[in-house]
């Protein structure tokens, strides 16, 4: 049996080795990278984007092929904002591969 300091001293160090083993094997949440946004995203594509998931969930509720054709339209529409988007952000970025 410890008595006196001895015993303090011991639950100290019993404390401060589970503590310590806790902070070395549980992962911590502020250590996480941010995710890389694309560059070229602007209010036209999320206005799409959103477009197309309205266009889905109501297809997806009610499939009628009425619905169907609104949802592949929204779907094309996004595709194609999104790529032409893309396209003049990379013109933009190389003025040298655009010929004059």
């Amino acid at each position: 049996m410890v008595e006196g300091e001895n015993l303090n001293e011991v639950v100290n160090l019993v404390t401060k080795t589970i503590i310590s083993a806790a902070d070395a094997n549980i992962p911590k949440s502020g250590l996480s990278f941010l995710k890389n946004r694309k560059p070229w995203w602007n209010k036209h594509c999320t206005d799409t984007n959103r477009n197309q998931r309205k266009a889905w969930n109501v297809f997806r509720w009610h499939p009628t092929s009425s619905n169907q054709i609104a949802f592949q339209r929204a779907k094309s529409i996004a595709r194609w904002v999104g790529g032409k988007v893309n396209l003049n952000t990379g013109l933009n970025l190389c003025p040298v591969l655009i010929p004059l």
